[in-house]
């Protein structure tokens, strides 16, 4: 009878320490997803200090993806577009969806289709994205390759940015220059890169002008109640 207990003592004790020691676990997961979201938030005030900085200067940079800036006109765009197709850097498919074509290595190894989208305010272009998916699937970190790939490329050109900004799975690299940002954004879940250039002055006018519509939009459907 007393082993019997001393058995059930041993194992009341086993599943204690036990329970102990998932409880330590999640509790140090918990404090080092608090502690990275924390960093995250903090470089990225740091990022959003620059950024302000820039704006300052009063100085422009417009260049972004091949011939278009930055400011263009919608007509610009798409006259610049049809350029392009004629030299055929660019390409439309069936559906007349322009893209692009990223070859990385050469020999069409591993590349990746770019598509396009593109914001105006007041009919100038503020805000260029380049959608990159990858055209081959190696293997199951595709969109990883093709973030390193992408990456490397604007690394070479404009350095090291000023925010790196990872959480998690999701990359968000941001380079600030002026009014212009660009910023490569990527997330594991979704098989695909952005490319987002981003005239910073505008894009604070044009978020000023959405919320403005939002709330008046709201206080006509409250008025109809």
């Amino acid at each position: 009878m007393k082993n019997n207990n001393q058995l059930s003592n041993i194992k009341i004790l086993k599943l204690f320490y036990k329970s102990f020691f998932y409880i330590l676990v999640g509790f140090f997961l918990f404090i080092n997803c608090e502690s990275e979201e924390v960093k995250y938030k903090k470089a990225l005030m740091e990022y959003e200090k620059k950024v302000e900085q820039e704006l300052s200067k009063n100085q422009n940079t417009n260049e972004i993806f091949m011939t278009f800036k930055l400011g263009d006109t919608k007509q610009t765009v798409e006259k610049k577009f049809r350029l392009l197709i004629k030299q055929n850097k660019i390409k439309a498919d069936a559906t007349r969806e322009l893209y692009y074509v990223m070859d990385f290595f050469g020999y069409g190894l591993f590349n990746a289709r770019v598509t396009f989208s593109a914001d105006y305010y007041d009919n100038k272009l503020y805000k260029f994205i380049l959608i990159a998916e990858p055209k081959q699937r190696l293997s199951t970190s595709s969109s990883e390759l093709l973030f390193n790939n992408v990456f490397h490329l604007y690394y070479e050109k404009y350095g090291f940015p000023q925010f790196f900004g990872k959480i998690s799975d999701n990359y968000n690299p941001r380079w600030i220059e002026n009014n212009r940002e660009i910023r490569i954004k990527h997330t594991e879940i979704v098989e695909e890169v952005r490319i987002i250039y981003t005239d910073k002055r505008v894009e604070k006018l044009a978020d000023a002008k959405e919320k403005k519509e939002k709330e008046e939009k709201t206080e006509k459907l409250l008025n109809n109640i």
